[in-house]
This record gives structure tokens, sequence and C-alpha cells, in this order.
């Protein structure tokens, strides 16, 4: 009767642990091309999240136009915005 109990008020606890709304690393890369839209728009906190959210991407990073990342990291799930110096949205890519 006791184990009947412990296993009924475990049950929805284990159902929980199965369900994530994580989605896993290879549903959740950046696709670049999404976020077109923003190209030529000035770079504001609006836009950057309208660009990354449209790419599909978690995280942003901001470089200026035609320079190199820094570092050698790469991050699937990470949307590169390059801007000008006039801080105009010129290229998106991942990475």
């Amino acid at each position: 009767m006791m184990r009947a109990r412990i296993a009924l008020a475990a049950f929805p606890w284990i159902l929980l642990l199965g369900c994530s709304s994580q989605p896993s690393l290879p549903e959740a890369r950046c696709r670049a091309a999404g976020g077109a839209a923003q190209l030529g728009q000035p770079l504001t906190d609006r836009s950057a999240d309208a660009a990354r959210m449209g790419a599909g991407a978690l995280r942003t990073q901001v470089l200026r136009y035609g320079a190199p990342a820094p570092g050698t990291d790469v991050d699937p799930q990470r949307l590169n915005i390059e801007v000008d110096d006039k801080g105009v949205i010129q290229r998106l890519r991942c990475g």
C-alpha cells in the first residue's frame, strides 16, 4: 500500500523530467538570412533583438564591419552583427 502511494506521488515528477522545452543543439542553430530585414538599419537594442530572433540565434555579438571576430570561439547559436562607422548594420553572420 505504501509503495503504491510513493509510486503515484513520484509519477508526475518522472513525467516532468522527461519533458524539456530547451531545443537540442542541432535545432538551435543560427540562420543569418532570417535577420536580413535589419540590414541597413541603425543598430539599436530593438534592431539587434529583431535580427537575433529572425535568425533563430540565442546570442548576439556586435563587430565592426569587416573586422575578424575576436578569439577563435565558434558558437552556432550566436549571430554576429557587423556595423559600419555610423552604427548601421551591414552584415549578419552566424558563428
